[in-house]
């Protein structure tokens, strides 16, 4: 693989933010990934709160912008570029060193605002798994300023809505089939921005982020999009979630051969995306199987039969999630040694 003499109960200080035990969570969480019952899966949502449940959307007939902050800005930015974000990744993004309950603090304002809609899906474990996404608003003012003159200029603009995207309407009584999916893509993708070892200059999450058609060439569909600068260079990464839950051979159709007949122009790519290269990091679970090295395999196999299979590079998805820097990556050259679901199992 690729490389604190008083009758009185002292109160504590309330000038020194506490450890929250949500820290303690993620940490555990991390080391579990690589358990035979958690590898398969990133961990869920760890930013579950009791308070006061707050209503949908509290719009303000004019937001003034000039009332957000920098980092007001920065969540929303992140909130159009991932669709939706859970409370924890927002915390992860833009308070990683101030307890979730700041996070949350700032979320309900912003709502209250008129700026972002909360969201609690069905929950039978009790507490309240809570998503932010975009209103309306945000999305007609954030999207414009999306474009700026990168030489990657032209990738965004292939991604950005021809027209007003509009907001997620989500049901307050039933959980959409792709919300499972979506998260563990935001789990992989705020893991990956959140990494200081990695240099991240564009990542975003949108379904379908591309037109169908490019010239001769469908266009393949990633989960996310990533333009990460190494060596001082930006290089183009084109991710892929899998769940297990289709057969390769469609894998083959949907995925390796149209990125590999795409990888054969890089002038093409050059000119349409404004970087001639690209890599596709496929990361791998199997919450029905429970087994996902052989799924992991299986797609290897049908990565080695193309021409352009070196442009692949596979991981489970629990690995991505807490080691996104690591050398974690299976190339079409370098297969799993075992079935073992510890990453350093293989780092031989």
């Amino acid at each position: 693989m690729t490389s604190p003499p008083s009758t009185r109960t002292a109160q504590p200080d309330r000038r020194t933010p506490r450890k929250h035990n949500n820290q303690e969570r993620q940490r555990c969480a991390s080391w579990r990934l690589d358990a035979n019952e958690g590898v398969d899966q990133p961990p869920g949502d760890q930013g579950r709160v009791r308070d006061t449940p707050t209503r949908s959307s509290i719009p303000a007939p004019n937001p003034d912008p000039r009332r957000l902050t920098a980092r007001d800005a920065s969540v929303l930015r992140d909130l159009v570029l991932l669709r939706l974000l859970t409370y924890e990744q927002i915390h992860r993004l833009a308070f990683p060193h101030t307890d979730l309950s700041v996070a949350r603090r700032r979320i309900r304002s912003l709502a209250r605002a008129g700026w972002l809609h909360v969201w609690e899906p069905p929950s039978r474990t009790g507490g309240h798994g809570r998503f932010a996404h975009p209103t309306r608003r945000t999305l007609r003012d954030v999207l414009p300023l999306l474009a700026d003159d990168a030489p990657w200029q032209p990738l965004i603009g292939k991604m950005l809505p021809r027209s007003q995207r509009r907001p997620l309407t989500l049901d307050a009584g039933s959980i959409p089939k792709w919300l499972a999916h979506q998260r563990e893509v935001n789990h992989v993708v705020t893991s990956i921005r959140s990494d200081p070892m990695r240099r991240i200059l564009w990542a975003s999450s949108w379904d379908c982020p591309f037109p169908s058609r490019l010239g001769m060439f469908v266009l393949p569909q990633p989960d996310y999009v990533l333009v990460e600068e190494i060596g001082g260079n930006p290089q183009l990464v084109f991710g892929e979630h899998d769940r297990g839950s289709e057969p390769p051979e469609r894998f083959l159709a949907r995925k390796v051969q149209l990125y590999s007949a795409l990888a054969a122009y890089p002038d093409v790519c050059a000119r349409e995306f404004g970087i001639p290269t690209f890599q596709v990091h496929v990361s791998v679970i199997d919450p029905i199987r429970r087994a996902p090295i052989a799924r992991l395999r299986a797609l290897l196999d049908v990565a080695r039969s193309s021409d352009a299979g070196a442009i692949f590079r596979f991981t489970l998805g629990g690995w991505l999630f807490a080691s996104p820097s690591q050398p974690i990556w299976f190339t079409t050259e370098r297969s799993p040694v075992s079935d073992a679901v510890a990453w350093t199992e293989h780092a031989a």
